[in-house]
């Protein structure tokens, strides 16, 4: 009797495991969906990975971007948004990344509303687990986009998108994907050589760990600042002053790793002109 009492407790014990192990299952991608689920080249997966049906195209954008028809500027910062709608439904989520044909990271990725967004392995910007809800039928996400080095050429954004029926299962939710693709802006490509402008900036690599390099074109030899901020206006480095020629020059900035991740506004300056491009400090 007692052998079989225990066998009893054990078989219900077992399957309450069972049963919360299915449901944390099929909820897993409530806070977010994990790394490589964007629909992206080299075989990532999308939404259906984890929850039951097919994934289709949308047959209306999803991902759109602040980036001026004639493309990006390299270096410069641009926001990305997803806007999802679909009547009746109040639960949503997603995963967009820009990759390049061969599923590595293009440009830099920063968060403008972590309560909303998360970025999961460094280039894959999803939900988190209090950015599902919508309203009205649409939810919409945004965040930052750091363009990518002169040369790169055209840019694509992979997203996958769960339209959830919220039964608490993983069956029955509708899943479509879209791209976003984003020409570089050919006047500016070859900073220096072919703009306007006296004095353009690049800044790589792009994000940065512990050392940055700053190259600029110049029309004529002058006196150039290079400096450092953060966004709340406070100079981070010792600013960097020197004679140069013109042309093409590049501008070493080390002993970044006290900085703190996020980003920072880099400046330079002559005497005639001031430029300002982005970089992401990891």
């Amino acid at each position: 009797m007692i052998k079989k009492l225990t066998f009893f407790v054990f078989a219900i014990t077992t399957g309450v495991l069972l049963v919360q192990m299915s449901a944390n299952t099929a909820n897993s991608s409530s806070s977010g969906a994990p790394a490589g689920y964007c629909g992206g080249p080299g075989g990532l997966g999308t939404c259906t990975t984890c929850h039951s049906g097919t994934a289709t195209p949308s047959p209306t954008p999803i991902i759109s971007s602040n980036v001026p028809q004639t493309g990006y500027v390299p270096g410069s910062t641009y926001t990305i948004t997803a806007t999802m709608s679909q009547s009746g439904i109040s639960e949503f989520g997603f995963q967009v990344s820009p990759l390049s044909s061969t599923g590595a990271l293009v440009g830099g990725l920063v968060l403008t509303n972590p309560t909303q967004t998360q970025i999961v392995s460094l280039k894959y910007v999803t939900h988190t687990a209090s950015g599902t809800i919508g309203s009205g039928g649409s939810k919409q996400w945004s965040f930052n986009w750091i363009a990518p080095a002169a040369g790169t050429g055209n840019v694509t954004f992979y997203g996958a998108f769960n339209y959830s029926n919220n039964n608490g299962t993983s069956s029955g939710d509708l899943i479509r994907t879209h791209t976003l693709t984003i020409q570089e802006n050919q006047v500016t490509t070859g900073i220096g050589e072919s703009s306007t402008d006296p004095v353009a900036i690049l800044v790589y690599p792009n994000p940065v760990a512990d050392q940055a390099r700053v190259s600029f074109s110049l029309e004529t030899p002058g006196q150039v600042i290079v400096r450092l901020f953060d966004l709340s206006g406070r100079e981070v480095i010792e600013p960097i002053a020197n004679f140069y020629d013109s042309g093409r020059q590049n501008v070493l900035v080390d002993d970044l790793s006290g900085l703190n991740s996020g980003v920072y506004r880099v400046i330079v300056s002559t005497e005639e002109k001031t430029w300002t491009g982005s970089m992401l400090k990891r």
